[in-house]
């Protein structure tokens, strides 16, 4: 018996729908999804400038997409979150974070990073 290439069937990537628009997130490498699983799972938190670094590389050119198309900053951060969620966590978690929002509810334990300052070329 032989297994069928993964690649013709499986996408590890994430989409999450903003604005009428479908945002594809791509996989983690198997080095920075285990290191975000070790950092998140073992009681590790990422604050301020950490989590707005993970953010950035995780979402990757999906940003300057998110970016161009208009996107508010929460609604930035909330796909991040969710992205580092789902690929550090369980889609489950990801999920439940993702709409915590549509619930109304607000968690003020877990307010937004400050918006990253442009920095001149």
């Amino acid at each position: 018996m032989s297994y069928k290439d993964l690649e013709e069937f499986f996408d590890p990537d994430l989409y999450l729908p903003i604005g009428g628009t479908r945002y594809r997130v791509e996989s983690p490498t198997a080095f920075d999804g285990l290191r975000l699983r070790k950092r998140l799972l073992t009681g590790g938190r990422l604050v301020d400038k950490e989590e707005v670094d993970e953010i950035r590389k995780l979402l990757g050119d999906t940003l300057s997409q998110m970016q161009a198309d208009g996107v508010k900053w929460p609604e930035i951060v909330h796909a991040g979150r969710t992205a580092l969620l789902h690929y550090a966590v369980s889609a489950e978690a990801a999920q439940i974070h993702w709409d915590h929002e549509n619930s109304g509810g607000e968690d003020p334990g877990n307010p937004l990073p400050p918006e990253p300052v442009a920095t001149g070329a």
